[in-house]
């Protein structure tokens, strides 16, 4: 996590050469890429309404995502769908709950500065989780945040980060406890490397 902050850090300082002035349709079109997150995950869990504990997990790994934008004078806006495998678990190995298989659908507004576009995101996510690796998979599901910056590396080469803030919610009723819930706040950052096409 820390590295992919550093990385983060870089590219808010990365020059961004002709700003407002280039304002044509750079932006425009389909584009597909992988990346490399870090999760900052958590579960807390409700018992017919009480609470019943807490668990934080973390995880890293790879993905990819697909999708399109369309510019409109320095206006920048589109969709996405990203997809993380990434396996989130208890750090301290207390716990054998662990959450996976991260799926954000993503609208996207943000601005056109030539060589770079700022972004926010709004979507709706979900997830798979599990008490332990031996229980039923279930599903997990909600709104999300966000903010991103791509650069253009060359004609159809981008690098960029975002952060992404998940609301998670999941029902535990298939792993034999109907009346135990979880509410889940999953954070990523998240290094994009993307081709347009």
């Amino acid at each position: 996590m820390r590295g992919l902050c550093a990385i983060a850090m870089a590219l808010a300082f990365v020059p961004l050469g002709a700003r407002a002035q280039d304002n044509g349709d750079s932006w425009s079109g389909f584009y597909g890429g992988l990346t490399a997150a870090g999760m900052d995950d958590s579960e807390y869990f409700t018992d017919s309404g009480s609470p019943a504990g807490n668990i934080a997990l973390d995880g890293s790994g790879v993905g990819a995502f697909l999708g399109y934008r369309h510019q409109a004078g320095g206006l920048v806006y589109g969709g996405e769908v990203a997809f993380s495998p990434v396996v989130s678990e208890d750090p301290t190995g207390g716990s054998p709950f662990l959450r996976e298989d991260y799926i954000d659908l993503k609208g996207q507004v943000g601005y056109s500065m030539g060589q770079a576009v700022l972004y926010g995101v709004l979507g709706y996510s979900f997830a798979a989780s599990q008490l332990d690796p031996s229980s039923p998979s279930e599903a997990s599901d909600g709104m999300h945040f966000g903010l991103g910056m791509d650069y253009r590396l060359g004609d159809h080469t981008t690098l960029g980060a975002e952060y992404l803030d998940r609301s998670l919610s999941t029902g535990y009723g298939d792993s034999g406890f109907p009346s135990l819930s979880g509410e889940g706040d999953a954070r990523s950052l998240t290094v994009r490397l993307s081709m347009s096409f």
